[in-house]
């Protein structure tokens, strides 16, 4: 945890003022909903899986 909090203290001290959430929170945002249902499949169809 002290990583990321101090991963997100780097990014804020470079961003500043242009960024209102901090790196981890848009790594949540980005990565923490559940996939999608056909998500599996586009990848499986596409050879990427």
């Amino acid at each position: 945890m002290e990583v990321i909090q101090a991963y997100d203290q780097v990014q804020t001290a470079y961003a500043g003022a242009r960024q209102t959430e901090t790196w981890s929170e848009r790594m949540v945002a980005q990565f923490g909903q559940p996939e999608q249902p056909e998500t599996k499949s586009i990848l499986e169809k596409n050879k990427l899986l």
